[in-house]
C-alpha cells in the first residue's frame, strides 16, 4: 500500500512552515513534501487540496516529486490550483 502524503493549504516557504503550524494552519512548503517521502522509494500518493501559493514552492515540489525514486500518484481531492 503506497504512503499517502496529504499537500493542503497555500504552499509557502520551507520558513513559514513552522508558524503555520503553531497556529494549526493548514499550509504546505517543500521541505515538508521532501521529508514525507520515504526513504526506501516506496511508492507514494499525493492528495491535493489547495489553492495555490508560490510559484518557486510548487517548483520545488514539482523537482523533489520528479526526482524520487518511487512511482508517484497525484489524486486532487478538492482543489489543485494557481502554483
Amino acid at each position: 500500500m503506497p504512503k499517502r502524503i496529504q499537500m493542503r493549504g497555500p504552499l509557502i516557504p520551507n520558513n513559514s512552515q513552522e508558524a503555520y503550524d503553531y497556529f494549526g494552519m493548514e499550509a504546505t512548503s517543500a521541505k515538508s513534501i521532501a521529508e514525507a517521502l520515504p526513504e526506501d522509494g516506496s511508492d507514494v500518493v499525493i492528495e491535493v487540496n489547495s489553492n495555490g501559493g508560490l510559484v518557486t514552492v510548487g517548483s520545488d515540489i514539482y523537482t523533489a516529486l520528479k526526482n524520487y525514486s518511487g512511482h508517484v500518484t497525484v489524486e486532487v481531492t478538492g482543489m489543485a490550483a494557481s502554483a
